[in-house]
């Protein structure tokens, strides 16, 4: 367990005003990205309901859900919140979370600024008679917290895939410089990373329990903390691979920071903020240490430099966890709002590697508001300008059905049916076609039953390695559905 005071390994990868300077190794396994969707209201995230390959969902800022479905955007959104938020300057609908058990319940979680200013994070169902849609009626509010300016709201919300709990950003309320200490203190909920269940019993007059290893149970302050010492944690990142969690905080004026929680943390960690703002000293009045030294404070993983980099907010990124790009499990790429920069890095035994930068091989995508990840592990990049684009492999794929999915993933996760184990993909086949003919006739019956007597195996239709009844049945239903 990495304890509350244990400062994450330093293996930092900088930007100086000389060039990127990494003290790790540098490999490299190219990307490029492709136009996956256009036309969207300032969108600020994008995620995925667990084992649904087909949809994505897109938060728009001014409280629209939207679903994607292969590849197509739905006129109807999934839900419509627009009267319930501002949306001005860094507020609006800006987080959301699918429930890990989503298929029996579904929830949708979502984090957003309430008109009054204020951060609300609620619960809407989906319909019973419509997945794609949501009951506007069916909003809970489980949590509202005080903003006391307009900015650094946090935003993001995501479930820990080791525990299923709502992981929740809180930002530190915002003006400049943390002017009420929200960062260290801990009796507020801003500058927070907070941990509740939300899948459970709640705990009595609320809507959500607190998690009984919470690290400041029982102590006196607010339960609800994970993390602190953080100051506008905007956009983060379960790897769920194995729960590590990577918290991309935005700095105040000088530095942009990436920390980095291993899976197995037991929580408490205090990232700093106001007192350092990276890896440098930003204040020593109460209740930082006088002398400004690191020793309570988990350090940062990546640091750069605004003056070295162009660049003023970082932008948190996804750890890529698909199968179409070889060499790049594991990766975490990240980003620079202002510059439009683009890194990665490899995280290995807490250690940074694979330092690389890959702006140009993103194709100039401005104004980087946020990644997001579907059920293959693959990765999008959302421009604020209402573009997002994929993360695809330099080389061509094999994608019959032109949805930028290579038709070996979609067979391998179970998406698509490969029958005949011919690599491809039986919705791109013309698989009752057994004369060959392009056409589907009487002919084709009279091929399977010549097959099936003959036994055959290319008549067994159902894919289980014997010639029964079903494979009557299965060659019927590819007869019907007919040919692509």
């Amino acid at each position: 367990m990495q304890s509350k005071t244990t400062k994450t390994p330093r293996a930092l990868a900088m930007l100086t005003a000389t060039g990127l300077v990494a003290s790790v190794a540098q490999a490299q396994v190219d990307v490029r990205t492709e136009v996956f969707l256009t036309g969207l209201d300032e969108p600020t995230a994008l995620v995925h309901a667990s084992g649904d390959y087909g949809r994505v969902f897109v938060t728009e800022k001014d409280g629209a859900i939207r679903i994607v479905r292969d590849g197509v955007l739905l006129p109807t959104p999934f839900l419509d919140i627009d009267p319930l938020i501002s949306s001005f300057g860094e507020r609006g609908l800006i987080g959301i979370a699918i429930s890990p058990e989503f298929d029996s319940d579904g929830w949708v979680f979502v984090h957003y600024s309430n008109n009054a200013g204020d951060t609300v994070i609620a619960r809407y169902t989906a319909s019973t008679s419509n997945p794609d849609v949501a009951d506007p009626d069916s909003g809970v509010i489980l949590l509202t917290v005080d903003q006391p300016f307009s900015n650094h709201n946090g935003g993001w919300i995501g479930f820990g895939p080791n525990d299923n709990h709502l992981y929740i950003a809180l930002g530190d309320g915002g003006s400049g410089g943390d002017p009420l200490g929200n960062g260290q203190r801990l009796t507020t909920l801003l500058g927070k990373m907070l941990r509740i269940d939300v899948l459970g019993t709640p705990d009595p007059g609320s809507q959500y329990a607190i998690p009984a290893d919470n690290p400041f149970v029982g102590t006196g302050n607010s339960e609800e903390i994970w993390a602190y010492g953080l100051r506008n944690h905007y956009r983060n990142d379960f790897d769920p691979a194995n729960g590590d969690l990577y918290i991309a905080d935005v700095g105040q004026g000088a530095r942009e920071e990436v920390n980095y929680q291993r899976g197995d943390s037991a929580g408490g960690e205090n990232y700093g903020w106001k007192c350092r703002e990276g890896d440098r000293c930003f204040s020593t009045a109460e209740p930082c240490p006088t002398s400004c030294d690191p020793a309570p404070f988990v350090e940062p993983v990546i640091i750069y430099d605004h003056s070295a980099a162009g660049g003023c907010s970082i932008t948190g990124g996804q750890v890529y966890r698909g199968c179409q790009i070889d060499g790049l499990d594991g990766t975490y790429f990240y980003a620079d709002y202002c510059s439009a920069r683009v890194w990665s890095i490899r995280m290995v035994d807490g250690a940074v590697t694979e330092f690389v930068e890959r702006t140009s091989q993103f194709g100039g995508i401005g104004s980087i508001i946020s990644f997001g990840r579907d059920a293959y592990g693959e990765l999008y990049v959302l421009s604020q300008g209402g573009t997002i684009r994929k993360v695809m492999p330099v080389g061509a794929i094999d994608d019959c059905d032109g949805d930028l999915v290579s038709d070996a993933c979609e067979i391998a996760v179970g998406a698509e049916a490969d029958v005949n184990g011919d690599g491809i993909p039986d919705s791109c086949q013309c698989l009752a076609d057994l004369d060959g003919d392009g056409d589907l006739t009487l002919f084709d019956f009279l091929a399977f039953q010549n097959l099936f007597d003959a036994g055959d195996l290319t008549a067994d239709f159902d894919g289980d390695g014997t010639l029964t009844l079903f494979d009557f049945l299965a060659f019927q239903n590819a007869f019907v559905a007919g040919c692509p």
